[in-house]
């Protein structure tokens, strides 16, 4: 995973701490290569070591367990998100909004199919309470569920959704449907249209409950 310059020793004018960020940073990105393909529990540290170009000694000066590696990959994941997401559309979506919104994430993951694998893998694992990623994935779903509901009920004091719109609903099979997408179209080596297949999804749930025009499957873009 490394370049001959990431092997370069820190030279006498060369500054502790930007060795340090890059170092860690090499650790994290091999972390999140391996806990992607392998799963957290079947990846061991000497390996994240060899990956990194480290020693398991040096890499443990970084990160002193697994664990602690798998909570900065996890942050990393959420951060490029929020990042992606605000960079197609920096203001807070209200109403459909949300889920169209969840349109565009759908069509960017499908540029990112590493993040999509490590979000699968790891979140298939942290069905066992025990799992490190556990209580991450819980807070995951209780935050998206809940954004989307919020979302609807101010399209409903707005009237642009209709007012029986069963919120709660609406926002758990949203985000079934798009998880369930991503895992199929890993499956297919990324021939499936996930993108395509949400948003005909949200398409149809906002002609059963909506009261303004959405975009069609086809006007779903990212640039």
């Amino acid at each position: 995973m490394s370049t001959d310059t990431d092997r370069v020793r820190r030279g006498p004018g060369r500054p502790r701490g930007g060795d340090g960020a890059a170092t860690r940073a090499r650790i994290i990105a091999a972390s999140l290569e391996l806990f992607a393909n392998h799963g957290f529990r079947a990846t061991a540290l000497a390996q994240i070591a060899k990956d990194a170009d480290l020693s398991p000694t040096a890499l443990t000066h970084h990160f002193p367990h697994k664990e602690a590696l798998l909570a900065e990959v996890l942050a990393l994941r959420d951060q490029r998100d929020r990042e992606d997401l605000d960079a197609l559309e920096p203001t807070a979506p209200t109403g459909w909004q949300v889920l169209e919104r969840l349109c565009r994430l759908t069509l960017l993951n499908s540029t990112r199919p590493q993040l999509v694998r490590l979000f699968v893998t790891v979140t298939s694992e942290a069905m066992d309470p025990d799992h490190p990623a556990h209580a991450w994935t819980q807070r995951h779903y209780a935050e998206a569920r809940q954004a989307i509901v919020d979302d609807l009920a101010e399209g409903i004091r707005a009237g642009t959704v209709a007012p029986e719109t069963p919120t709660e609903q609406v926002a758990s099979s949203a985000l079934a449907m798009m998880d369930g997408l991503q895992t199929q179209w890993l499956l297919s080596g990324g021939s499936l249209d996930m993108a395509g297949a949400f948003a005909t999804y949200v398409a149809a749930l906002h002609q059963t409950y909506g009261s303004a025009p959405t975009a069609s499957p086809d006007a779903i873009t990212t640039d």
